[in-house]
Protein backbone atom coordinates (compact mmCIF):
# COMPACT_ATOMS: atom_id res chain seq x y z
CA UNK A 1 0.00 0.00 0.00
CA UNK A 2 1.40 3.39 -0.98
CA UNK A 3 2.15 6.17 1.48
CA UNK A 4 -0.62 8.28 -0.07
CA UNK A 5 -3.17 5.53 0.54
CA UNK A 6 -2.05 5.22 4.15
CA UNK A 7 -2.47 8.96 4.61
CA UNK A 8 -5.99 8.77 3.18
CA UNK A 9 -6.92 5.86 5.46
CA UNK A 10 -5.48 7.66 8.48
CA UNK A 11 -7.44 10.80 7.58
CA UNK A 12 -10.69 8.83 7.17
CA UNK A 13 -10.14 6.96 10.44
CA UNK A 14 -9.30 10.10 12.42
CA UNK A 15 -12.26 11.98 10.92
CA UNK A 16 -14.61 9.12 11.80
CA UNK A 17 -13.32 8.93 15.37
CA UNK A 18 -13.59 12.70 15.77
CA UNK A 19 -17.17 12.63 14.44
CA UNK A 20 -18.15 9.86 16.84
CA UNK A 21 -16.60 11.69 19.79
CA UNK A 22 -18.34 14.93 18.78
CA UNK A 23 -21.71 13.17 18.40
CA UNK A 24 -21.29 11.44 21.76
CA UNK A 25 -20.39 14.77 23.42
CA UNK A 26 -23.46 16.51 21.98
CA UNK A 27 -25.79 13.69 23.05
CA UNK A 28 -24.41 13.76 26.59
CA UNK A 29 -25.47 17.38 26.93
CA UNK A 30 -29.08 16.52 26.01
CA UNK A 31 -31.47 14.70 28.41
CA UNK A 32 -31.73 10.93 28.02
CA UNK A 33 -35.43 9.95 28.33
CA UNK A 34 -34.71 6.20 27.94
CA UNK A 35 -32.27 6.20 30.84
CA UNK A 36 -34.62 8.30 32.96
CA UNK A 37 -37.43 5.78 32.58
CA UNK A 38 -35.30 2.67 33.13
CA UNK A 39 -33.65 4.16 36.21
CA UNK A 40 -36.99 4.41 38.03
CA UNK A 41 -38.08 0.78 37.66
CA UNK A 42 -37.80 -0.98 40.99
CA UNK A 43 -39.04 -4.34 42.23
CA UNK A 44 -39.68 -4.74 45.96
CA UNK A 45 -40.79 -7.92 47.68
CA UNK A 46 -39.97 -11.46 46.64
CA UNK A 47 -37.99 -12.15 43.46
CA UNK A 48 -40.23 -12.81 40.47
CA UNK A 49 -37.95 -15.24 38.60
CA UNK A 50 -35.67 -18.17 39.32
CA UNK A 51 -33.31 -20.23 37.20
CA UNK A 52 -34.62 -23.30 35.41
CA UNK A 53 -32.47 -26.05 33.80
CA UNK A 54 -34.75 -26.37 30.77
CA UNK A 55 -36.35 -22.96 30.27
CA UNK A 56 -33.45 -20.82 31.48
CA UNK A 57 -35.69 -19.04 33.99
CA UNK A 58 -39.27 -19.29 35.18
CA UNK A 59 -41.58 -17.32 37.45
CA UNK A 60 -41.31 -18.02 41.17
CA UNK A 61 -44.38 -19.77 42.64
CA UNK A 62 -46.23 -18.26 45.60
CA UNK A 63 -44.50 -14.91 45.47
CA UNK A 64 -45.69 -11.32 45.51
CA UNK A 65 -43.94 -8.10 44.60
CA UNK A 66 -44.54 -4.45 43.88
CA UNK A 67 -43.12 -2.92 40.70
CA UNK A 68 -42.62 0.85 40.61
CA UNK A 69 -41.52 3.06 37.76
CA UNK A 70 -41.99 6.65 36.62
CA UNK A 71 -45.09 5.49 34.72
CA UNK A 72 -46.83 2.98 37.01
CA UNK A 73 -46.98 1.21 40.36
CA UNK A 74 -48.53 -2.26 40.31
CA UNK A 75 -48.64 -5.38 42.46
CA UNK A 76 -47.87 -8.89 41.21
CA UNK A 77 -49.05 -12.12 42.87
CA UNK A 78 -48.02 -15.50 41.42
CA UNK A 79 -49.97 -18.64 42.28
CA UNK A 80 -48.51 -21.98 43.39
CA UNK A 81 -47.50 -22.84 39.80
CA UNK A 82 -45.91 -19.49 39.06
CA UNK A 83 -48.75 -18.02 36.97
CA UNK A 84 -49.85 -14.50 37.77
CA UNK A 85 -53.35 -14.53 39.24
CA UNK A 86 -55.49 -17.00 41.18
CA UNK A 87 -55.06 -20.75 41.43
CA UNK A 88 -56.04 -22.70 38.31
CA UNK A 89 -56.78 -26.42 38.60
CA UNK A 90 -55.52 -28.54 35.74
CA UNK A 91 -59.01 -29.90 35.12
CA UNK A 92 -61.49 -27.31 33.81
CA UNK A 93 -64.75 -26.79 35.62
CA UNK A 94 -68.06 -28.10 34.33
CA UNK A 95 -69.20 -26.32 31.15
CA UNK A 96 -65.99 -24.27 31.21
CA UNK A 97 -64.19 -23.32 28.01
CA UNK A 98 -60.49 -22.61 28.48
CA UNK A 99 -58.14 -20.33 26.60
CA UNK A 100 -54.44 -20.62 27.41
CA UNK A 101 -52.29 -17.63 26.44
CA UNK A 102 -48.52 -18.18 26.30
CA UNK A 103 -46.11 -15.29 25.89
CA UNK A 104 -43.69 -12.88 27.53
CA UNK A 105 -44.16 -9.82 29.77
CA UNK A 106 -46.92 -8.49 27.49
CA UNK A 107 -48.94 -11.56 28.42
CA UNK A 108 -48.06 -11.32 32.10
CA UNK A 109 -48.96 -7.62 32.00
CA UNK A 110 -46.25 -6.34 34.32
CA UNK A 111 -47.20 -2.69 33.74
CA UNK A 112 -50.86 -2.94 34.84
CA UNK A 113 -52.85 -4.47 37.68
CA UNK A 114 -53.98 -8.06 37.15
CA UNK A 115 -57.61 -7.05 36.52
CA UNK A 116 -56.42 -4.76 33.70
CA UNK A 117 -54.38 -7.36 31.79
CA UNK A 118 -55.71 -8.20 28.34
CA UNK A 119 -56.39 -11.78 29.46
CA UNK A 120 -58.76 -10.61 32.17
CA UNK A 121 -60.37 -8.03 29.88
CA UNK A 122 -60.98 -10.75 27.28
CA UNK A 123 -62.36 -13.14 29.91
CA UNK A 124 -64.88 -10.58 31.16
CA UNK A 125 -65.91 -9.69 27.62
CA UNK A 126 -66.41 -13.33 26.62
CA UNK A 127 -68.44 -14.12 29.71
CA UNK A 128 -70.85 -11.24 29.06
CA UNK A 129 -71.57 -12.45 25.53
CA UNK A 130 -71.29 -16.25 25.58
CA UNK A 131 -73.52 -18.93 27.07
CA UNK A 132 -70.58 -21.01 28.33
CA UNK A 133 -68.22 -20.00 31.10
CA UNK A 134 -64.85 -18.90 29.69
CA UNK A 135 -61.56 -18.96 31.57
CA UNK A 136 -58.48 -17.19 30.18
CA UNK A 137 -55.20 -18.35 31.71
CA UNK A 138 -52.40 -15.94 30.82
CA UNK A 139 -49.15 -17.85 31.38
CA UNK A 140 -46.66 -15.12 30.52
CA UNK A 141 -43.04 -15.00 31.64
CA UNK A 142 -40.88 -11.92 31.26
CA UNK A 143 -38.35 -12.07 28.40
CA UNK A 144 -39.53 -15.43 27.01
CA UNK A 145 -39.17 -16.17 23.30
CA UNK A 146 -41.08 -18.67 21.17
CA UNK A 147 -38.66 -21.52 21.95
CA UNK A 148 -39.21 -21.18 25.71
CA UNK A 149 -42.95 -20.84 25.20
CA UNK A 150 -43.00 -24.11 23.23
CA UNK A 151 -41.09 -25.91 25.98
CA UNK A 152 -43.39 -24.42 28.62
CA UNK A 153 -46.42 -25.75 26.74
CA UNK A 154 -44.92 -29.25 26.40
CA UNK A 155 -43.87 -29.32 30.05
CA UNK A 156 -46.77 -27.53 31.73
CA UNK A 157 -49.23 -25.67 29.53
CA UNK A 158 -51.07 -28.65 28.00
CA UNK A 159 -52.00 -29.88 31.48
CA UNK A 160 -54.62 -27.12 31.73
CA UNK A 161 -56.50 -28.83 28.86
CA UNK A 162 -57.10 -25.66 26.87
CA UNK A 163 -59.73 -25.58 24.14
CA UNK A 164 -57.74 -22.82 22.47
CA UNK A 165 -54.05 -21.99 22.90
CA UNK A 166 -52.93 -18.49 21.90
CA UNK A 167 -49.23 -17.93 21.23
CA UNK A 168 -48.28 -14.27 21.62
CA UNK A 169 -45.55 -13.01 19.32
CA UNK A 170 -43.41 -9.86 19.35
CA UNK A 171 -40.96 -8.85 16.66
CA UNK A 172 -37.89 -9.34 18.90
CA UNK A 173 -38.77 -13.06 19.14
CA UNK A 174 -37.37 -13.40 15.61
CA UNK A 175 -33.93 -12.49 16.93
CA UNK A 176 -33.97 -14.23 20.30
CA UNK A 177 -35.27 -17.48 18.79
CA UNK A 178 -31.83 -17.74 17.19
CA UNK A 179 -29.81 -16.85 20.30
CA UNK A 180 -28.61 -19.01 23.22
CA UNK A 181 -28.53 -15.97 25.54
CA UNK A 182 -30.99 -13.24 26.40
CA UNK A 183 -29.33 -9.84 25.90
CA UNK A 184 -30.85 -7.98 28.80
CA UNK A 185 -32.44 -8.07 32.29
CA UNK A 186 -29.60 -10.38 33.40
CA UNK A 187 -31.61 -13.50 32.59
CA UNK A 188 -28.67 -15.03 30.73
CA UNK A 189 -28.55 -18.50 29.17
CA UNK A 190 -31.66 -19.85 27.40
CA UNK A 191 -32.63 -22.86 25.25
CA UNK A 192 -32.07 -22.83 21.50
CA UNK A 193 -33.64 -24.94 18.74
CA UNK A 194 -32.14 -25.82 15.37
CA UNK A 195 -34.15 -27.03 12.40
CA UNK A 196 -33.29 -30.43 10.97
CA UNK A 197 -35.47 -30.53 7.90
CA UNK A 198 -38.79 -29.33 9.28
CA UNK A 199 -38.24 -30.78 12.74
CA UNK A 200 -37.07 -28.45 15.57
CA UNK A 201 -34.34 -30.05 17.67
CA UNK A 202 -33.20 -28.69 21.03
CA UNK A 203 -29.55 -27.93 20.30
CA UNK A 204 -28.64 -25.84 23.37
CA UNK A 205 -29.75 -26.13 26.97
CA UNK A 206 -29.22 -23.34 29.50
CA UNK A 207 -25.82 -23.32 31.17
CA UNK A 208 -25.99 -24.86 34.63
CA UNK A 209 -25.53 -22.17 37.28
CA UNK A 210 -26.04 -22.06 41.05
CA UNK A 211 -29.74 -21.94 41.90
CA UNK A 212 -31.16 -18.55 42.76
CA UNK A 213 -33.35 -15.71 41.61
CA UNK A 214 -32.79 -13.75 38.43
CA UNK A 215 -34.14 -10.45 37.22
CA UNK A 216 -33.88 -6.96 38.63
CA UNK A 217 -34.74 -6.75 42.33
CA UNK A 218 -34.27 -3.36 43.96
CA UNK A 219 -30.88 -4.42 45.33
CA UNK A 220 -29.58 -5.09 41.83
CA UNK A 221 -29.07 -8.22 39.73
CA UNK A 222 -27.42 -11.29 41.22
CA UNK A 223 -23.79 -12.09 40.42
CA UNK A 224 -23.27 -13.93 37.15
CA UNK A 225 -20.92 -16.69 36.16
CA UNK A 226 -18.41 -15.17 33.67
CA UNK A 227 -18.86 -18.25 31.47
CA UNK A 228 -22.51 -17.23 31.06
CA UNK A 229 -21.61 -13.93 29.36
CA UNK A 230 -20.10 -14.04 25.83
CA UNK A 231 -17.42 -11.44 25.04
CA UNK A 232 -19.62 -9.82 22.39
CA UNK A 233 -22.43 -9.41 24.94
CA UNK A 234 -20.02 -7.89 27.46
CA UNK A 235 -18.91 -5.30 24.87
CA UNK A 236 -22.51 -4.47 23.95
CA UNK A 237 -23.44 -4.05 27.59
CA UNK A 238 -20.49 -1.76 28.18
CA UNK A 239 -21.47 0.37 25.20
CA UNK A 240 -25.10 0.39 26.32
CA UNK A 241 -24.07 1.57 29.79
CA UNK A 242 -21.55 4.19 28.68
CA UNK A 243 -22.46 5.42 25.19
CA UNK A 244 -25.48 7.59 24.44
CA UNK A 245 -24.70 7.32 20.71
CA UNK A 246 -24.79 3.51 20.83
CA UNK A 247 -28.17 3.55 22.59
CA UNK A 248 -29.54 6.02 20.04
CA UNK A 249 -28.42 3.93 17.05
CA UNK A 250 -29.63 0.72 18.69
CA UNK A 251 -33.07 2.23 19.33
CA UNK A 252 -33.29 3.48 15.73
CA UNK A 253 -32.46 0.01 14.40
CA UNK A 254 -35.05 -1.66 16.67
CA UNK A 255 -37.70 0.91 15.73
CA UNK A 256 -36.97 0.32 12.04
CA UNK A 257 -37.28 -3.42 12.60
CA UNK A 258 -40.64 -2.87 14.31
CA UNK A 259 -41.95 -0.74 11.42
CA UNK A 260 -40.88 -3.44 8.98
CA UNK A 261 -42.52 -6.23 10.99
CA UNK A 262 -45.80 -4.37 11.59
CA UNK A 263 -47.15 -4.59 8.02
CA UNK A 264 -46.44 -8.33 8.04
CA UNK A 265 -48.47 -8.73 11.22
CA UNK A 266 -51.38 -6.81 9.71
CA UNK A 267 -51.37 -9.04 6.66
CA UNK A 268 -52.24 -11.95 8.94
CA UNK A 269 -50.44 -14.52 6.85
CA UNK A 270 -50.66 -18.09 8.03
CA UNK A 271 -47.43 -20.04 8.07
CA UNK A 272 -47.94 -23.72 7.46
CA UNK A 273 -45.77 -25.84 9.72
CA UNK A 274 -45.49 -29.59 10.08
CA UNK A 275 -46.05 -30.96 13.57
CA UNK A 276 -45.22 -34.48 14.65
CA UNK A 277 -48.44 -35.24 16.54
CA UNK A 278 -47.37 -38.70 17.81
CA UNK A 279 -44.22 -37.14 19.26
CA UNK A 280 -46.23 -34.37 20.90
CA UNK A 281 -48.56 -36.98 22.40
CA UNK A 282 -45.52 -38.86 23.71
CA UNK A 283 -44.41 -35.64 25.45
CA UNK A 284 -47.90 -35.32 26.92
CA UNK A 285 -47.83 -38.85 28.32
CA UNK A 286 -44.33 -38.28 29.75
CA UNK A 287 -45.45 -35.12 31.57
CA UNK A 288 -49.01 -36.22 32.44
CA UNK A 289 -49.76 -35.27 36.07
CA UNK A 290 -51.09 -37.75 38.58
CA UNK A 291 -54.05 -35.58 39.43
CA UNK A 292 -55.34 -32.01 39.53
Amino acid sequence: MSRKSLHVLALVASSSILSLVLAESVLRVLPDPEQALSKHREVSGGPLHQRDPLLGWRTVPNTSATIRSAEYTISVQNNSRGIRGPEYAYAPGQHESRILVIGDSFTAGYTVQFEETFGQVAERDLNTRASRRHRVIAAGTEAYSTDQELLFFVEEGWKYRPDITVLMFFFNDIWFNTQPFYRGEDFGSKPLFRLEGRQPVLAHKPIALPSGAVGRPSAGPPPRDPADVPASLAVKRWLNDHSRLYRLVRRAVLDGFARTADPLRRMGRRVEQGYDLPRLEAHRVAFRPGGN
